[in-house]
């Protein structure tokens, strides 16, 4: 028998500004997307901003939040969202961020394959081993995050000027599997460039899409009573009365 725990909860939640955000998960599954982050935590100086780097990686965010902590969540990233089984996400690769600062041992690890992939680059390797290191170094990277920094704000394209504590959020991702050829972080440039962003985002969506069952889902959260019926009409293109019944037991109104 499990101890049930008093501060983590059993599902995992998704949440989104729009509707229409909600209602393209449940028609077309969860898709990774470039999310742009800075990397204070690697204590490392980008020659370009003199400022620390910044990358952005593609992937889908989480939050381990019981329900009734989950108002400043809601506030900061909407009110619309999904909340599925914790055994579902562990069985699709799903994993715990780890929280970390500049003076952390496994930072200062992190700092070194950086500084070596930049020595690296500069010498005769061949592109398909730079490549294959970058994307190794990637993948670390997206399970680290800081303990608290700026978050960015898509919008304005800038970071904000408070700090946020990202340890807060418990967060949770999931990292694309099928990424031959495709690219594992990209510039703050190309991230703020749609062209670049759009077609990247499309490349590593086509195979890595994050699936569930209606059985998998627990909760589905909406703002208003009045949002239900149009939210169920625009999915019976993909689901059946039976089904659609079934989406309705798990709408909570926030």
């Amino acid at each position: 028998m499990k101890e049930e725990s008093q501060i983590s909860a059993d599902f995992l939640f998704h949440f989104t500004t729009k509707i229409e955000h909600l209602e393209s998960i449940l028609l077309n599954y969860f898709m990774p997307f470039y999310c742009l982050e800075k990397l204070d935590y690697l204590n490392l100086i980008d020659s370009k901003t003199n400022d620390s780097f910044e990358m952005a990686f593609p992937l889908i965010c989480f939050c381990d939040i019981p329900t009734p902590l989950q108002k400043n969540h809601r506030f900061r990233f909407g009110d619309y969202g999904i909340g599925l089984d914790k055994s579902w996400g562990i069985k699709n690769r799903l994993t715990p961020v780890v929280y970390t600062h500049k003076y952390s041992m496994p930072s200062i690890n992190l700092k070194y394959f950086a500084e070596l992939y930049e020595r690296l680059s500069d010498n005769k390797i061949t592109e398909q081993e730079l490549q294959g290191l970058n994307n190794h170094i990637s993948y670390l990277l997206m399970n680290y995050k800081s303990y608290e920094g700026f978050a960015y704000i898509k919008d304005q394209q800038k970071f904000d000027s408070k700090i946020t504590r990202f340890y807060d959020e418990r967060e949770w991702r999931f990292l694309p599997i099928d990424c031959n050829g495709l690219k594992l972080n990209l510039t703050r440039d190309e991230f703020e460039s749609k062209t670049i962003l759009e077609t990247e985002n499309r490349k590593i969506q086509k195979d890595n899409k994050l699936k569930f069952r209606l059985s998998d889902i627990k909760y589905l959260y909406l703002k208003q009573e009045s949002e239900i019926e149009p939210f169920l009409k625009t999915l019976n293109t993909k689901y059946s009365d039976s089904e659609l019944d079934e989406i309705k037991q798990k709408i909570c109104i926030v």
